[in-house]
């Protein structure tokens, strides 16, 4: 482990070759947050003991198992465009295949059936979460180990009860959409009619991860799709800089 981390290596994760790894399963979440754990020992020594996390997307699920498992350690995290990990594209969009499907009602007008169904095959199976990436991580038991987005209650303060301050960013809807469009060929209007209510109601769990008065959000981010942080640095910045200074004022 201790060779893997050096900045200067560039292999591959000894774990891709152990025998009871599955091929393109390299990794779990709890093998990421144990190798991100030793990498702040060993990195930051000394300050590894009151961190602050900013996050985008599926690291979501590592900063909330992290700050669960290694409980008064992470007294803020910035959730970016959380992915939500117990939901899935099969579970929010209307199956075409299924006989009770209806074109007109269940999608944006104008959606042909070609581009729909197009769209869903496409996203139900890149975004599964038995979906194999480049990076190896085994997202198949996320669901079950974080099934809430609200829950467990993570734990922030040496000093207290009190959880760790976090704040909570989403997209802004039509950036977002257009980004869709361009990227997936997801029809205009979808992410409105199923992803956008399901995603709203998730980012609001996780402002529950902690306590109220230490919860903000969520907020949205302005001309901002998936990548908050590349889409509008300045805003992260400012929001980041606002985590810290709570975080630090709570010593």
């Amino acid at each position: 482990m201790d060779t893997y981390i050096r900045p200067l290596w560039s292999g591959r994760d000894p774990r891709e070759n152990w025998p009871n790894k599955e091929p393109g399963y390299a990794h779990t979440l709890d093998d990421v947050t144990d190798d991100l754990h030793e990498l702040i020992q060993i990195v930051s020594p000394d300050r590894n003991s009151r961190i602050v996390f900013l996050n985008n997307s599926i690291g979501a699920h590592i900063a909330r198992r992290y700050a669960d498992r290694y409980p008064t350690i992470v007294e803020g995290i910035l959730f970016l465009d959380s992915n939500p990990g117990n939901a899935d594209y099969a579970s929010i969009w209307p199956n075409p295949k299924d006989p009770s499907f209806n074109l007109e009602k269940m999608a944006p007008p104008g959606t042909s059936l070609d581009e729909y169904e197009a769209a869903y095959t496409k996203m139900v199976t890149i975004f599964a979460a038995d979906a194999k990436n480049k990076e190896g991580f085994d997202r198949r038991e996320i669901k079950n180990i974080l099934p809430d987005p609200s829950e467990p209650k993570l734990k922030g303060s040496k000093t207290s009860d009190k959880g760790p301050w976090i704040t909570v960013v989403g997209h802004e809807l039509e950036q977002f959409s257009q980004e869709e469009w361009k990227m997936m060929g997801v029809p205009l209007g979808m992410a409105a009619m199923y992803t956008q209510p399901m995603w709203q109601k998730y980012n609001e769990g996780l402002c529950r991860l902690t306590d109220s008065d230490r919860a903000k959000g969520p907020l949205i981010a302005p001309k901002s799709g998936h990548f908050i942080q590349k889409d509008n640095p300045t805003f992260v910045a400012e929001v980041l800089e606002a985590l810290v200074m709570k975080v630090e004022s709570s010593q």
